[in-house]
C-alpha cells in the first residue's frame, strides 16, 4: 500500500510482515548508545570546569579519597595554602559500565565542599530553611576558581547534572581500582 507524504512523494507503509526482526535489535542498540551519548555529554559539561560538583557515588569517594595528606601543601583547584583531602579523579568507561580510579587531587575545605555532592546539597537545603551562608560561600568559591561572573545559574545547573549522573553511576556502574 502506498501513501502520499506532505511533499506529494509516494511512500510505502510498513506492514508487520515486512519488518525485519533485527530492526528491533538495532533500535534497542541505538537507544542504548543514545543514553550513553547523553551521559558522555553530561560528563563533558562537568569536566569543562576547573572545579565542579562530582557525580561520584559516596562509596567511591570514601574508597579512593585520602584525608592523611600533607595539610601544608596547596589546593590543586584554587591554590590556597592548606589542603584538607586528596579527592579521587576517575575515568568513567561507558561501554563496560565501570568507574576506574585514576589519581587524586588535593582540595581545600571550600573546594571539597563543592566536589562532594552530599555537602553541596546539604548547603542548598540549609538555604531553603533560612541559612544561606554556606551556599553563598560555595557559590563564591566556585565563581572564583572557574572565573565566572554569573555564578548562580551555572552552579545550580551543574548540581542538577551531577545529581542525575550520581544516580546513574550509583546504580548502573561498578567501581574498579
Amino acid at each position: 500500500m502506498e501513501k502520499e507524504d506532505r511533499e506529494g512523494k509516494q511512500s510505502e507503509d510498513l506492514e508487520p510482515s515486512r519488518c525485519n526482526p533485527t530492526d528491533v535489535y538495532d533500535k534497542h542498540k541505538y537507544e542504548t548508545s543514545a543514553t550513553e551519548f547523553v551521559i558522555e555529554q553530561m560528563l563533558y559539561v562537568l569536566g569543562g570546569y576547573i572545579l565542579a560538583p562530582s557525580p561520584l557515588p559516596s562509596d567511591a569517594i570514601n574508597l579512593w579519597s585520602c584525608k592523611d595528606i600533607e595539610k601544608t601543601q596547596s589546593c590543586e583547584y584554587c591554590s590556597c595554602d592548606r589542603s584538607e583531602i586528596a579527592f579521587p579523579q576517575v575515568s568513567v568507561e561507558l561501554f563496560d559500565r565501570r568507574i576506574v580510579f585514576v589519581s587524586t587531587k588535593r582540595a581545600c575545605k571550600d573546594c571539597y565542599d563543592i566536589l562532594n555532592l552530599k555537602k553541596i546539597k546539604s548547603a542548598v537545603e540549609n538555604t531553603l530553611i533560612g541559612n544561606p551562608e554556606g551556599f553563598e560561600r560555595i557559590r563564591a568559591q566556585f565563581a572564583k576558581v572557574n572565573r565566572i561572573e554569573n555564578k548562580e545559574k551555572v552552579i545550580q545547573d551543574l548540581i542538577s547534572i551531577a545529581t542525575s549522573l550520581n544516580l546513574i553511576l550509583r546504580y548502573q556502574y561498578v567501581l574498579y581500582q
